[in-house]
């Protein structure tokens, strides 16, 4: 048996890591569309503007460097074919349905920081940062969050009413990622999790 150096063994298991991420990253794209047939034409593209109330960036357009990128810069050269910048659940299963017939990827952003990259796709990006409205209900002390909502939108909304959320420091996480990863923040301890508040969400499908 071959002796190894101890710097040639952690290079050696970094290409191993490398090609085993990539390859997890191919499945579950497989998985979520993306079965290699025929790429939508611009006429197709066309047609899911036209659907959507909100509006579809594509690139070279005027937002699209701004739209994709993500707060975490490593995956800053992930570039989506499109950025669905949904106005509510309608668009949202228009995306969903659209991506689904032409086998285009598809993944949602809320607010962009996940350290895994699960935000970003070279497929349809289904973009939240429209839909950041937060609402108290007085009488059963109910708030209902849209999904692009970040920390600094929920903190003012809760603010006049005296009661608190448990989230980060950081300002600009948003709600949905932030509730799907358990939600820890300074008050965990205190009042529980992001999740442990959660009563009820919408799936679209």
């Amino acid at each position: 048996m071959a002796a190894i150096t101890r710097r040639d063994f952690v290079r050696r298991s970094a290409r191993v890591a490398a090609a085993a991420a990539v390859a997890s990253q191919l499945e579950w794209l497989t998985a979520c569309g993306g079965t290699g047939r025929k790429a939508p034409t611009d006429k197709d593209w066309e047609r899911l503007a036209k659907e959507l109330h909100g509006r579809l960036v594509r690139p070279g357009g005027s937002e699209y460097t701004t739209l994709n990128r993500p707060s975490n810069l490593r995956y800053a050269n992930v570039r989506p074919q499109g950025i669905a910048v949904c106005s509510g659940a309608e668009d949202v299963r228009t995306s969903l349905l659209w991506a689904q017939e032409h086998d285009v990827p598809v993944v949602a952003r809320s607010g962009g920081h996940s350290y895994s990259g699960y935000s970003t796709t070279t497929g349809l990006l289904v973009d939240f940062s429209d839909l950041r409205r937060v609402s108290v209900d007085r009488t059963t002390g109910i708030v209902t969050v849209e999904p692009g909502a970040q920390n600094v939108d929920i903190y003012d909304g809760l603010q006049p009413y005296g009661v608190a959320f448990s989230a980060g420091r950081c300002p600009t996480v948003a709600v949905s990622g932030l509730t799907l990863g358990g939600g820890f923040g300074f008050s965990s301890r205190h009042i529980g999790t992001s999740s442990d508040a959660l009563l009820e969400t919408e799936v679209v499908t």
